[in-house]
């Protein structure tokens, strides 16, 4: 953790354990109950970072200081606020377009809306549960830099109309 403080660079970063496990290693080759022989502690962090050109960096700062598993990647919008309206929205006049079309094969027009519903509207994180190494063979000493890069994220909006359509009888 204080590899990865130190690492920052200027990024607004937060480091947080999100889980402590310590298990016990045990001997089951004498007679009767088993030896404990030592202990394994697995402490989990997650790295929050705003600088996505750092998070390769990070990775290798992380495994050199000591960290043995890479558990994955998420890259997720910090806030969504604007961009969930932006696609409720579009959703919306996709809605209202769709049910003034059934309402215009009816013979009628829409009355009123009586009720909406959104759904869907939460971006889909980027997940990467690998991270691609590439060799860098100009140093005496092998070494590793991990190559991160992010992509784009979708943020999708879902909206139900009920609306009340006047329809012209034939």
């Amino acid at each position: 953790m204080n590899a990865l403080k130190a690492a920052a660079n200027g990024a607004n970063q937060e480091i947080k354990t999100s889980n402590y496990q310590l298990s016990p290693e045990q001997d089951y080759s004498g007679r009767g109950m088993p030896k404990i022989v030592g202990y394994e502690a697995r402490n989990t962090v997650i790295v929050t970072t705003d600088k996505l050109d750092q998070v390769g960096a990070l990775i290798d700062t992380a495994t050199k200081a000591g960290a043995n598993s890479v558990e994955g990647i998420a890259f997720t919008l910090r806030d969504d606020s604007r961009k969930r309206g932006d696609a409720l929205g579009t959703a919306t006049r996709q809605a209202m377009a769709k049910a003034e079309a059934i309402a215009e094969s009816l013979g009628g027009k829409i009355v009123r809306v009586v009720e909406t519903v959104e759904s869907g509207s939460t971006p889909t994180p980027i997940v990467y549960s690998d991270a691609a190494m590439t060799t860098n063979t100009t140093m005496a000493k092998q070494e590793y830099q991990t190559q991160i890069k992010a992509g784009s994220i979708n943020v999708r909006g879902s909206v139900t109309l009920v609306v009340e359509i006047d329809a012209a009888r034939k």
